[in-house]
């Protein structure tokens, strides 16, 4: 039987590594500097979105004066600054469980591989992780003009790897990834809590005991279906 499923587009921050906690430091951090605090709530609320997004959601519980008065572009470098200097010790070992492997497995099954990030450093951490080789194309924020749940970055990542988004994967951590996924004909598979992530097809904990060569055959199926 031919294989309907030819592409892996993964998202970054939760799915190959965990940068999302960098994230979420850097933002109290940034808000601490301008006198206000953010709550642990909002972490899961700003998984997915842009940088400018998730500084709206941040600037809801900063002061009226710091919201009128401040200059949004440069608090956005402000945070930016602060998350870069947190990855400085990024190192390979911070990858994900299993993800290097289930990777190397993917190619050897002939399939190609895209990451679809929103972020804008994306390329840099894929390069201090030292797996920008395991990838036939790297699409991200700075690639894009509309965010997730916008399908544009996907189906990027997809024409860059030159395969109908019908025969792609979408591997995804966030609630308004999926949502691209699906608004990009994709098969969207959430990878953490199901209940975060009603829309997926499926969903999986992680990759640490995941085989690529079995699990391509249950999605297979669940295409056909």
């Amino acid at each position: 039987m031919q294989r309907t499923i030819k592409a892996l587009v993964f998202d970054l921050d939760g799915v190959i590594v965990d940068t999302a906690k960098y994230h979420f430091q850097s933002w109290r951090e940034f808000a601490h500097n301008h006198g206000f605090d953010i709550p642990d709530r909002l972490n899961s609320r700003l998984k997915g979105l842009s940088r400018m997004e998730a500084l709206d959601e941040v600037m809801q519980f900063a002061s009226e004066d710091t919201r009128k008065n401040g200059n949004l572009e440069a608090f956005a470098k402000e945070k930016n600054d602060i998350y870069l200097h947190h990855l400085t010790d990024l190192s390979h070992d911070e990858m994900l469980p299993g993800v290097e492997r289930f990777l190397k497995e993917a190619r050897g099954l002939g399939l190609k591989l895209a990451v679809g990030s929103g972020s804008k450093n994306a390329t840099s951490i894929l390069t201090r992780l030292g797996v920008t080789n395991l990838f036939d194309a790297i699409c991200d924020g700075n690639d894009i003009q509309r965010s997730k749940p916008d399908p544009q970055i996907f189906l990027m990542a997809c024409e860059r790897l030159s395969i109908d988004p019908k025969h792609a994967v979408v591997f995804e951590d966030a609630e308004v990834g999926i949502d691209a996924s699906l608004n990009a004909g994709i098969l969207p598979v959430g990878v953490g809590d199901a209940s975060q992530l009603p829309h997926a097809a499926i969903w999986i904990d992680g990759f640490a005991y995941l085989h690529a060569a079995e699990f391509i055959r249950t999605l297979e199926q669940i295409r056909v279906n």
